[in-house]
């Protein structure tokens, strides 16, 4: 499996270098607008989407395999694939047994990516948004456009699980976000932002007095 910016891929446990092209279980890239938020749209029980990548295993049966991730792995704003990767498979109550990443650019492998300083650093931040949002009781989910069908299923699905965690859960189409639109909804104590993969996380989120999330994180915090 090959990809120009980055990709990952599933092995079998016996495995310890290197994925062998045998045993490498095919990945299907998933039509979705958002790799974020695709764990919310997929339909098949059998399959995990992890990286925006629809991989063929039962997500109960993630921690009998180790995840390689093919890519910049170097913990800048480009490996964001990387840190929802990680964060996915550390995140799951069945999490992958290892997940490691093999840097092209440098030709290294790393069978620790999360111990860089930059993924750590944005690791640690994420797991502590998701924290706030397990003891959050009002959710609200901003929306930059419903111009896109993908995230008016994004947005009906991810109400519905915050609706059936019994937590109150209000939709705010808000074009571009800024602290003063988000300053007016007091009562709200998380946002959960639906957009793109490259958006989905603020660049200024720390300025922001509320967490913002994305829909894996979410799922993350609700624990599925």
């Amino acid at each position: 499996l090959t990809k120009a910016k980055s990709t990952t891929c599933a092995t079998t446990p016996s495995q310890n270098n290197a994925c062998n092209h045998n045993d490498v279980l095919q990945i299907q890239y998933s039509n979705n607008t958002e790799n974020e938020s695709s764990s919310l749209l997929q339909q098949d029980t059998n399959t995990c989407i992890i990286g925006g990548l629809q991989v063929p295993i039962h997500p109960s049966s993630l921690s009998q395999y180790t995840l390689l991730f093919i890519g910049d792995d170097s913990g800048d704003a480009k490996s964001r694939q990387l840190f929802n990767t990680i964060l996915y498979c550390t995140s799951l109550k069945t999490g992958t047994r290892h997940c490691w990443s093999y840097n092209p650019t440098t030709s290294l492998l790393s069978t620790d990516p999360s111990s860089n300083i930059g993924v750590s650093r944005f690791l640690n931040r994420r797991f502590y948004l998701i924290q706030k949002a397990k003891v959050a009781g009002i959710i609200g989910i901003l929306v930059g456009t419903l111009s896109q069908s993908r995230f008016r299923s994004v947005v009906a699905q991810v109400r519905a699980k915050v609706e059936d965690s019994g937590r109150a859960c209000y939709t705010f189409v808000v074009g571009k976000i800024n602290i003063a639109k988000l300053a007016n909804f007091a009562e709200v104590e998380c946002f959960v932002l639906v957009s793109c993969g490259e958006t989905s996380v603020l660049a200024d989120e720390r300025e922001f007095h509320i967490p913002i999330i994305t829909p894996v994180e979410l799922e993350i915090a609700l624990g599925e």
